[in-house]
Formats: C-alpha cells, structure tokens, sequence
C-alpha cells in the first residue's frame, strides 16, 4: 500500500485524494464532450460537476461519521480527515443527487433526463476511486487465503480479500453496462434507478468480503442498507414503468384515432 505516492515540492501527494481527483476529472472530461449529443451543453456538466461535488463532499464524511458515531465522537477532528478515507458512497450519492436537484430545479433542466445522462459516469468515477482505496489502504477485507489475497489494509501485512478491486471491477462492468443503455427508450430516471440497484447488487456482494461491522451471522450493517435500496430501485423501475407504458399507449391510441380521423375514417 501507498497512501502517499510522492511528493511534490516537499508536499505529500496522497493517493486516494489523487485517485478521487482523476476520476473526477476524466468522467468530467468525456461527459462534457458527450453532453451535446444528449441535448445539454458542456457548460451545464461542468456547471453540473461542481455543485455535486460540494454536495458529495458534505454527504460523504456525515453518513460514515453517522454509522461510526462511537468512534468519531472521541475524534471529531478526523471527521475532515479525507486522507484516512472515512467516507460514505451512500453518503456522497445522496449528498450529490441533492445537490443535482437543486441545481437542474434552478436552471430549469429536465432533470431524471439529466441524470439519465450522468449517472453512467459516476459508475465510472467510483471505478476509478476504489482504486485510490486500494492504494491508501482503506476498506479492505477479511483476512483470507485465496490465491489473490493481498496485504491490502495499511500498515499490516496480514492478507486479506481485496474488496477495493472487486468493488473496482463491479464499478467497471455497471459503467459498461449502464453506458451500453445510455439511449433507452425508456421513462426519463430509468439508468439512475437501475444504477441504484445494480450498486446495492454488487455492494452488497462485495460487503460479504469486506472487514466492517457484523450485526450478526455474516450479516452487516451495510448489507440492510443494500437490500433497502435495491428494493427501493426495483419498486420505483416497476411503478414508473407501468406508468410510463400507460401514458405511451394513450399517446399511440391518441395518434391512431386522429389518423383516422383525418382520412376520414370512424372516430371509435
């Protein structure tokens, strides 16, 4: 493990701050160039990128200091410690999905439409972050003895599951995915709650290996977070679907009916 890679006229220049700032720079980079194609400006995603990451940054460190209150009440200065890690994905998502809201609901975007677009990148960005875990030896798995294990915790040589790459490697493949579907014909939000459940998926795979809390059995607190928002994605894909084929059709009868009309045809 590397936390701090180099340093750079005498500052240390810390990998998982580095990782978090590449990653946000590339899918920031192609996004943009994208954008004009989905109907946005360049200048919207980047205007975009901005303001999420100030609501990612508050959400992040608020709901890992909220599940790990015991320890962080004792050591409230390691709150705004980004170097140690400490931060929630749960927390950042939310956090940024807040602030893309007020945002889209300011400029007068079609936001689910926005988010549309964006969210295959942000499968990308977290690709590309849990690399920086890796490197800074954060949250990092059990101790194991499978063939791949590495010493992947900082400053113990003990071999473990490497989560960050599995998390790297889900990451990678939903990007994929999700950017494979990125002109769905689908209702407007489809990628985004799709995104939320194929995240909850691998999440909640990758928790099994991973060194947290344990509530019981193999069972971590995590894993009740990943159920509930796997549930919740499914139910609304559902809802919205139904509703989203129901208005369809009536747009196709409407069409149908004014058809014939004009050829002058029966009405009904």
């Amino acid at each position: 493990m590397r936390p701090v890679l180099f340093s750079l006229f005498g500052l240390p220049v810390y990998s998982y701050g580095l990782f978090l700032a590449l990653a946000v720079g590339l899918v920031v980079y192609l996004a943009q160039r994208k954008a004009p194609r989905a109907g946005f400006s360049s200048e919207t995603i980047i205007d975009l990128a901005l303001v999420v990451a100030v609501g990612a940054l508050l959400g992040a460190p608020l709901a890992f200091v909220l599940v790990e209150w015991d320890y962080y009440r004792t050591r409230p200065w390691e709150i705004v410690d980004f170097r140690a890690g400490g931060l929630s994905f749960f927390g950042a998502f939310g956090g940024g999905f807040l602030a893309a809201r007020l945002y889209a609901a300011r400029k007068k975007l079609p936001f689910w439409s926005l988010v549309d677009f964006s969210v295959p990148y942000v499968a990308l960005a977290y690709a590309i972050g849990r690399l920086g875990c890796l490197l800074n030896g954060c949250c990092y798995g059990v101790p194991s003895r499978v063939p791949w294990a590495l010493a992947c915790r900082a400053g113990d040589p003990t071999l473990r599951h490497p989560t960050q790459i599995y998390a790297s490697l889900g990451g990678f493949f939903i990007f994929l995915l999700l950017y494979r579907l990125r002109n769905h014909r689908r209702f407007p939000g489809f990628l985004f709650f799709l995104y939320l459940g194929l995240y909850a998926l691998m999440r909640g795979v990758v928790e099994t290996f991973r060194d947290s809390r344990i509530l019981f059995g193999f069972v971590r607190l995590t894993h009740l977070a990943c159920l509930a928002v796997a549930l919740l994605a499914g139910i609304e894909i559902w809802r919205r679907e139904k509703r989203w084929q129901r208005k369809e059709g009536e747009k196709t009868g409407g069409a149908e009916m004014d058809s014939r009309a004009g050829a002058g045809g029966p009405a009904a």
